[in-house]
């Protein structure tokens, strides 16, 4: 990371949104360096980029790399298989990160249709959403003593508080070379 004057306003700028408990989008074309700008911004807040550090209530920085043939589904969980034939199902970098109150960055958000970015919107905006195997996500204002049970219950768990997201969204600088017909 290389410190500009552009940098140094953006980073100035999230770390304002960030106090003010608010989520982050960064838009620029790619190779811009936003990935950069967002391991330099959680270096500064002492988030660590490893979500297995052992270090208990540290406050983590996890990447979710989206993709264009993502479902709402694979957003928040993805079905597991063992061995034996037992079917589980996994937590998503996001939904993990909304439980543990981590930032999640949604690294290449301008991939997702719109079932998924609708899925999102209601998860950002509402801080709610039914997952996959039943279990309702809602962020609630608990005391310290009901956040345990909260958490023990199976079908009901809260968005821990801490947890935001940054997404990142490029854009290409490269003129349109196809013909001049409409992107679908």
């Amino acid at each position: 990371f290389v410190p500009t004057m552009r940098s140094t306003s953006v980073l100035t700028q999230m770390m304002q949104e960030h106090s003010m408990n608010n989520d982050i989008l960064l838009v620029s074309p790619k190779g811009d360096g936003k990935s950069a700008l967002v391991q330099q911004f959680a270096s500064l807040l002492d988030y660590t980029n490893n979500p297995s550090s052992p270090v208990r209530n540290r406050h983590k920085l996890q990447t979710f790399s989206l993709y264009k043939e993502m479902s709402p589904r694979d957003l928040l969980m993805r079905r597991m298989t063992s061995n034996d034939g037992t079917t589980t199902w996994e937590k998503s970098p996001l939904v993990q990160a909304a439980i543990e109150g981590h930032i999640c960055v949604l690294d290449g958000i301008e991939k997702l249709n719109g079932d998924v970015l609708r899925t999102l919107q209601g998860f950002l905006i509402d801080r709610d959403v039914q997952l996959p195997d039943g279990t309702h996500l809602k962020l609630r204002k608990l005391q310290s003593s009901d956040t345990d049970d909260l958490n023990d219950s199976s079908m009901l768990k809260s968005i821990h508080s801490s947890f935001r997201v940054i997404a990142l969204a490029s854009f290409s600088t490269q003129p349109n070379r196809g013909g001049g017909g409409r992107r679908k």
